[in-house]
């Protein structure tokens, strides 16, 4: 049954026909009319297939150059930078005593293994030198 289903399959594929695609040319036209820019798209049948219209930006006026290059004094900015660091804080999450305990004790740790580390290489590397020298 599998097998008539599978012929049937591609019975229905091998039957499409093949269509080819016509290309159709497309011109872009666009037209700027005081405050609108306006874009037409036509085909080659010159039949309107798109068309945008757009609003331009409305102008702003120009402050004057001292009031654009001006930046706060020192005092805003320091008032401005000890709020966003209050902000920030708020933001933080802070660990419970138990955890800052255990966190402490793994820091410890390492540093020690390290600091032993450090010291053993040291030792060799000394004994090796003085040996190399000659000196006892």
């Amino acid at each position: 049954m599998a097998q008539q289903q599978n012929k049937k399959r591609k019975k229905k594929n091998t039957a499409k026909p093949n269509k080819k695609k016509q290309a159709v040319k497309v011109e872009v036209a666009q037209q700027q009319t005081g405050d609108e820019k306006e874009t037409i798209v036509v085909s080659k049948k010159n039949e309107v297939v798109k068309a945008e219209k757009k609003a331009k930006a409305e102008k702003t006026k120009p402050t004057k150059k001292a009031d654009r290059n001006e930046k706060p004094g020192i005092f805003r900015r320091a008032i401005n930078f000890l709020k966003d660091v209050k902000t920030e804080l708020k933001k933080v999450t802070w660990l419970t005593p138990d955890e800052l305990m255990k966190s402490t004790g793994v820091v410890a740790g390492i540093v020690a293994c390290f600091t032993l580390y450090t010291w053993i290489v040291d030792s060799g590397f000394g004994a090796l030198a003085a040996m190399i020298l000659g000196n006892k």
